[in-house]
C-alpha cells in the first residue's frame, strides 16, 4: 500500500510540475494555434507569470515534494517483473515528457544551429543566432550572441530532428525531447542489465538514477543533451570494465569508437581519461587492476565532478550534474552516494534566485554558486573532520 501511495503521489506532483511549468513558456512563442491550448497558455501568462515570488515558491515546494518522494521510493519500491518495471518509470517520467523547458532555453538553440546548417548553410560554430536575426525562432532564443559551444559530433547528430520534421519549430522541439527520452530508456536499459549480470550490488538503483528529479527535470523536462555524451561514455565504461570473455578485442575496440564518439558530443569526459586508459589496459590484463574494479563507479563520478568547479561551467549549471549521477549506480561508497543525493537538491534549488528575478545577473550568479555548493562544501567538512576525530582523537583515548 505503501509503495502505491509514494507511486501515485509521485506521478501527482510531476504532473503539478508539469503545469507550473507551462507558465514560463517564452512570451511570443506559439507551439499551438489550437484554441484550448491557447486560452490555457494566455490563462497562466495574464495569472501567474509575473508574480515571480508565487512562480518561485511553488517551484520550491514542489522540488521539496518530489526530492522526498524520490528518497522515500529508494528504501519501498520493489519490482516484481520487467513488466511492472518499465511500464512505472515510464508512467512516473511522462509528466515531464510533457512539460515546457521552463528552467533552460539550451534546447532552441541545439535546434537552430541545426536550422543555420540546414537552412543557412551556415557553421553554427563560426556564426551565431544573432547573425540571422530576422529569423522568426530568434525571437524567443536567450542565449544568440555566442557560437555552438558543443563539438561537431553533436552539430551533425542535431540535424536528425530537424531534417526529419522538415524545419518545423513545434515538431522539431517535440522530436527532440523523443530522443532524450530513448537516450534516458538506453541508460536505464544499461543499468537493468548490469543488475541481471549482478555485477554491482547498486547497480539495481539504475531506476533510482531514471527517477532522479533532476534527471527528469534537465533531461526529459528541459531537453539538455548531456545524455547524448553520457549514454556513450557508459556504454564505452561498461564494455572496457567488463570485456566479453570471448572477445576482448572487439569489446574494446567498440569501447574506443563510443569514447570518441562521447568526446565528439561534448568534451566534458575528457574528465573520465584515466579511468578509461586503466579499463582498457585492465581488459587484456585483469590482474592487475581487480583491486581498483571495486571503487570505480565513486572513481568516475568523482572525475565528472571536477569540470563542474571551473568557470566555463560558472560552478556550475544543474544539468551538468548529469555527468556525474550517470555512474551513481555504481557507487558503492556511502560518502560519494550521499554527496551526489546533496548536490541533486541543492542543484534544483539553484534556480531559484533565477525564477525569483527572472533572469541572470552577477548578483544571481553568486546566490546559484552559493547554494549549488554551500551545502556540499559543509557535508565534506563535517565528513572529513568526523574522519580525523576518529582517527586521531578517539583512537588516542582509546589507547589510553
Amino acid at each position: 500500500m505503501r509503495q502505491k501511495i509514494l507511486l501515485v503521489s509521485f506521478f501527482l506532483v510531476g504532473c503539478l510540475y508539469a503545469a507550473w511549468s507551462w507558465i514560463s513558456c517564452a512570451p511570443g512563442l506559439v507551439l499551438s494555434t489550437n484554441k484550448l491550448y491557447w486560452q490555457a497558455q494566455n490563462f497562466l501568462w495574464d495569472n501567474f507569470y509575473s508574480d515571480r515570488m508565487l512562480v518561485t515558491s511553488i517551484y520550491v515546494i514542489l522540488i521539496t515534494l518530489l526530492l522526498g518522494l524520490w528518497l522515500a521510493m529508494a528504501r519501498t519500491i520493489k519490482f516484481a517483473s520487467a513488466k511492472q518495471f518499465w511500464t512505472t518509470v515510464i508512467i512516473l517520467a511522462v509528466p515531464f515528457v510533457c512539460s515546457y523547458n521552463a528552467l533552460s532555453y539550451d534546447v532552441f538553440n541545439y535546434l537552430f544551429n541545426a536550422k543555420m546548417v540546414l537552412v543557412y548553410h551556415a557553421n553554427p560554430h563560426v556564426q551565431v543566432a544573432l547573425d540571422f536575426a530576422g529569423d522568426d525562432w530568434v525571437r524567443f532564443m536567450h542565449n544568440v550572441h555566442t557560437a555552438a559551444p558543443y563539438g561537431y559530433g553533436f552539430t551533425l547528430l542535431s540535424l536528425l530532428p530537424v531534417w526529419a520534421t522538415g524545419v518545423k519549430f513545434s515538431l522539431s522541439w517535440l522530436a527532440h525531447k523523443l530522443i532524450n527520452v530513448g537516450l534516458w530508456a538506453g541508460m536505464l536499459a544499461v543499468y537493468r542489465r548490469l543488475a541481471a549480470r549482478r555485477q554491482s550490488k547498486v547497480a539495481d538503483y539504475g531506476w533510482w538514477l531514471a527517477l532522479n528529479p533532476l534527471v527528469l527535470i534537465e533531461i526529459l523536462g528541459n531537453g539538455h543533451n548531456d545524455l547524448w555524451m553520457m549514454l556513450p561514455a557508459l556504454l564505452s565504461f561498461v564494455l572496457a570494465w567488463l570485456p566479453s570473455a570471448k572477445n576482448r578485442f572487439v569489446s574494446v575496440t567498440t569501447s574506443v569508437l563510443l569514447y570518441i564518439l562521447s568526446l565528439s558530443i561534448k568534451f566534458a569526459t575528457l574528465a573520465l581519461l584515466p579511468v578509461m586508459i586503466v579499463a582498457w589496459g585492465a581488459a587484456w590484463w585483469p590482474q592487475w587492476c581487480e583491486r581498483l574494479k571495486k571503487y570505480v563507479g565513486d572513481g568516475s563520478a568523482v572525475m565528472m565532478v571536477l569540470p563542474l568547479m571551473t568557470a566555463r561551467s560558472q560552478l556550475f549549471h544543474p544539468w551538468y550534474l548529469v555527468w556525474a549521477l550517470t555512474f551513481a549506480p555504481l557507487c558503492r561508497s556511502r560518502y560519494v552516494r550521499a554527496l551526489l543525493i546533496i548536490l541533486t537538491a541543492s542543484s534544483l534549488y539553484r534556480y531559484g534566485p533565477y525564477l525569483w528575478l527572472n533572469g541572470y545577473d552577477s548578483a544571481t550568479l553568486g546566490w546559484q554558486q552559493l547554494i549549488s555548493w554551500g551545502p556540499a562544501v559543509v557535508y565534506t567538512i563535517i565528513i572529513v573532520g568526523r574522519m580525523i576525530y576518529q582517527k586521531y582523537v578517539a583512537g588516542s583515548q582509546a589507547k589510553n
